[in-house]
């Protein structure tokens, strides 16, 4: 499905002068328009959207996602980039995943393989972009807040609840807990250590025992400024032998008093005498919308509008501001309390725009006031409507009279946010309204299913077929999930989908609540309504009009069609060496590669295929063929750094409903069953740690026997950190102390100190110091490449090897020193030598798919040696409609009875968009063979 999104109608409105006069200003609004497009075509804003399996993972899980890249304008597949780069990040904004895709004409998909070592429990983000969206900041790229839990056999259960009150100006905080365990027994007369944490800060510690019952009451003082979204318990349980069991249980506080109230007049801005739509929404600390009411004063305190939420937290109301008059907003807050709000300033001059953009209607009404002084056979504005690039309507306006209308056909317009702005004779602009369209062109989708109803483990068959609006057949690239409701909360009704996320969520900044309820309500009429109150007090436009007209300058990221290592060759001037030659060598891929710099001392190694962990080698060669001192720099990829994400979400163990605890306990109990061998009693949770060992180790207590080890996967993560970097990024601040010399023979000497000890350094089992020289000398120098090891011996058990003296000193004043074993890649790294004309480049890994699991039940088995509990059921990433507009797929039940929800999105990468979501039965009954 093609749409013709570069439709534009150009023109004069209400324009009765002289020729030459329509001349101008034709001229003039056909050279705003051409700036318009060259800087649109300049930006050319790419869209990323990501379909998962399901919203929520356990640590055992994996992720499996499809990604599409659009070009914005359009929707079609995006042309500029070849690569895209995915990244998981922790609550605390910490990356601990990140990876490069390729795309094949703007299509991608993927998986990752969760464990509880790389993904603790919580709340993680996971963010999608090319490096050509890094140009234009984080609001452009995809982002998506998840929930990782561990459950386990020794979990517990928190029924928790709050109570705020106040006492003397201060909030006062009441939590009521009772800890369970998964058979919902009390947990009773149990030692605790409870910390209230905002964020990494404890304002509250108490050492309390539970009731009986497992009931336990906590009350405390909430510091002025506790931030909302990081507040949380963290409960220990101290009963010696229970495993050090920790419990985060978070305090979402939603203080009346703290309601953010923001007051947007339609159009941008309120004008003396001319009456104005107001839109306003009130946001509570959580994030949410909430629902409000109160009364608009003057400043003499006479009320002049009422106004009322009407959909989380929005609503409007009409009012005729006076000039030289200041308005307030009193508001009845849900525990009595008024407060108030200020409405923005009332401006003696200007224009106000109301848009009436009604659901069945083809015509969108423009309604344009002026003030007096703005009135006038001359005043000529000029309207525009443009989305993502793609510019729709242009038109000058002449403002001889109170009211202008303007009427535009919503034809002229593609599916999705618009904006219509409305510019002054200098170009600059006065007002600005997002509208929504809705040309109804979504693909039809129907999935049928081979049976009304199935049993356990039975064979499932779906029947695909998809249409454009005028019913014809669409090949196009869908992805399909299937997902187990005992397991899975699937809310397929008002979730984010391809289709609010690229006509709507995708040109708004922030969050939106419930996405998928605007295109999906039972109620399309009201749904439309709250949506066009959502873009009145959520438009966000990332135009800046400044830089239509300045002149272009170059963005700083380059778009990416492919993987290439390119960098420079550069002498000891640092200038760039012309006509160099390099040579790439690889083992895995085996590559061996050559090629010249250009005269800038520029080199570009091209076409490079794709490698999961891959390691290149680049030389630098002169005529012998022989390796000369230069140097050689890569341009290497430097992630960037975005906004820690403020959604998170409950664990799975706070106030758990019934249903979800059953499915959890029969995966816990599978699990278990799965790990015992046939006859074996399990006696209980036994925790085991794998030993890290470093090849080629010159440790003094033998490989591997060590406080803290550091080994090659985490020296490959840390890539082209020094040592010093990835010391701090380990074990948090390393000091500094210098000591001075004690005489003029000596030199002063700078100790680093870490984990409270002064540091030791030993290189392939050469104390540094022996050579004369301080640790100082190599913190900086070495980098994580150079490494392939490191083990830290801070305990007397392992110091005494490096120390003879370390028992004595233990009892000395100050701890004992600190003893970190380095093991480097050529096995003489205590000498400061690094190989001239020679680089080590490690890039980003790429992630190939690998096969979604698929069993087969092709023999009745009446009791299965173990349960299939699985919670995603089916995934198909690369499903492909044929010229008929049909597919099939077919997968297996699992054993647990309920529905299933299946979930099929997709594209045509030429415009065409589609969703769709049904149930399947399943009875539970395992089937049997004729």
């Amino acid at each position: 499905m093609v749409y013709t999104r570069y439709w534009l109608l150009v023109f004069i409105v209400l324009c009765r002068t002289s020729t030459s006069a329509q001349d101008l200003r034709q001229s003039q609004l056909n050279t705003l328009v051409d700036s318009i497009r060259s800087y649109n075509i300049a930006r050319s804003i790419e869209k990323i959207y990501v379909q998962f399996d399901k919203p929520h993972y356990l640590s055992t899980d994996t992720i499996w996602f499809k990604a599409y890249a659009f070009d914005a304008a359009q929707l079609t597949n995006s042309t500029k980039s070849g690569l895209m780069y995915i990244e998981i990040a922790t609550d605390s904004n910490k990356v601990v995943k990140r990876m490069m895709l390729p795309l094949v004409v703007g299509v991608t998909w993927g998986n990752i393989a969760l464990n509880a070592d790389e993904f603790a429990e919580g709340t993680y983000t996971f963010r999608a972009y090319t490096n050509w969206m890094r140009n234009f900041g984080e609001e452009y790229l995809f982002s998506k807040a998840f929930l990782i839990s561990e459950p386990g056999q020794n979990s517990w259960l928190v029924n928790s609840k709050m109570n705020l009150s106040s006492a003397e100006g201060k909030d006062i905080l009441g939590v009521s807990m009772q800890f369970r365990d998964l058979e919902k027994a009390a947990v009773g007369l149990r030692p605790m250590r409870v910390r209230v944490m905002d964020g990494k800060r404890t304002i509250y510690r108490a050492d309390k025992e539970t009731s009986l019952y497992g009931d336990m009451d906590l009350q405390f003082n909430l510091p002025e400024r506790t931030d909302p979204n990081s507040l949380s318990i963290i409960a220990e349980d101290m009963r010696k032998g229970q495993g050090n069991r920790k419990l985060a249980i978070p305090l979402p506080l939603n203080r009346p008093k703290n309601i953010d109230l923001q007051f947007m007049p339609e159009g941008g801005q309120l004008v003396a005498g001319l009456a104005s739509d107001v839109g306003f929404k009130a946001i509570a600390e959580d994030g949410k919308g909430v629902d409000i009411s109160g009364v608009i004063r003057d400043s003499k305190m006479h009320e002049v509008a009422n106004f009322s939420s009407t959909h989380k937290g929005m609503g409007s109301l009409v009012f005729t501001p006076a000039p030289a008059e200041t308005y307030t907003a009193q508001v009845i807050m849900s525990d009595g309390s008024k407060k108030d709000y200020p409405l923005p300033a009332v401006k003696t001059s200007g224009t106000v725009v109301k848009v009436v953009n009604r659901v069945n209607s083809e015509i969108i009404d423009v309604l344009i006031q002026a003030s007096p002084d703005l009135i006038g056979e001359n005043s000529f504005y000029k309207l525009i409507a443009q989305n993502n690039g793609a510019l729709y309507y242009a038109a000058s306006v002449l403002l001889k009279q109170p009211l202008t209308r303007v009427r535009m056909e919503k034809n002229l317009f593609a599916s999705g946010v618009s904006k219509i702005t409305l510019l002054n004779e200098l170009n600059a602009p006065r007002n600005e309204r997002m509208i929504f369209i809705n040309r109804e062109d979504q693909f039809n989708i129907k999935l049928n299913t081979n049976k009304p109803s199935y049993s356990s483990r039975d064979s499932i068959s779906l029947e695909i077929q998809v249409n454009d609006q005028a019913g014809n057949p669409v090949v196009g690239s869908f992805a399909l999930a299937v997902t187990d409701d005992n397991h899975v909360k699937n809310d397929s009704v008002n979730s984010a989908n391809i289709l609010s996320s690229m006509l709507i969520t995708s040109g708004l900044k922030g969050s939106v609540e419930d996405p998928g309820y605007y295109l999906s309500s039972s109620e399309p009429s009201q749904a439309w309504a709250n949506l066009d109150l959502l873009l009145m007090t959520q438009g966000w436009t990332g135009f800046n009009w400044p830089e239509v007209f300045a002149p272009k300058k170059p963005l700083l990221y380059v778009p990416e069609l492919q993987f290439a290592i390119t960098g420079k060759v550069t002498n000891m001037f640092n200038k760039g060496i012309g006509n160099s030659q390099l040579v790439l060598l690889s083992k895995k891929p085996l590559l061996v590669i050559d090629t010249l710099t250009d005269a800038n001392g520029r080199f570009r190694f091209d076409n490079m295929p794709l490698a999961d962990t891959a390691v290149y080698v680049i030389q630098s060669r002169n005529k012998r063929g022989a390796s000369f001192n230069v140097g050689i720099e890569v341009d290497e990829f430097i992630p960037p750094v975005f906004s820690p994400a403020k959604e998170r979400f409950t664990p799975w163990y706070i106030n758990t409903d019934t249903i979800f605890l059953k499915a959890t306990k029969s995966v816990i109990e599978e699990q278990h069953r799965y790990d015992a061998p046939a006859g074996v009693n399990v006696l209980g949770e036994v925790v085991v740690t794998a030993k890290k060992i470093i090849k080629d180790s010159k440790n003094r207590n033998g490989a591997g026997n060590a406080d803290y080890i550091l080994d090659e996967k985490d020296m490959e993560a840390a890539r082209k950190l020094t040592l010093l970097e990835v010391l701090e990024k380990r074990f948090g601040n390393v000091r500094t102390i210098v000591k001075r010399a004690a005489s003029m023979e000596e030199q002063d000497t700078l100790k680093y100190y870490m984990l409270s000890a002064e540091i030791n350094l030993v290189i392939d089992g050469v104390f540094v110091r022996s050579m004369g020289v301080g640790e100082d000398a190599y913190m900086k120098y070495l980098t994580a490449e150079d490494i392939t090891g490191a083990e830290i011996m801070k305990s007397s058990k392992y110091g005494l090897s490096y120390d003879p003296e370390f028992i004595r000193k233990l009892t000395a004043k100050g701890p004992p020193p600190i003893y970190i074993e380095l093991t480097t890649r050529s096995g003489n790294g205590a000498f400061l030598k690094k190989t001239p004309g020679v680089y080590l480049y490690k890039p980003l890994p790429y992630s190939f798919p690998a096969t979604f699991y698929r069993p087969r039940y092709l023999v009745k088995e009446t009791k299965p040696a173990l349960a299939d509990l699985r919670s995603t059921i089916h995934w198909e990433p690369n499903i492909i409609t044929g010229t008929d507009g049909r597919a099939r797929v077919s997968f297996y039940s699992a054993d647990q009875p309920g529905t299933y929800t299946v979930i099929l999105e997709g594209v045509d990468m030429a415009g065409g968009l589609g969703f769709f979501s049904r149930k399947i039965v399943v009875n539970g009954n395992l089937k049997t063979e004729n």
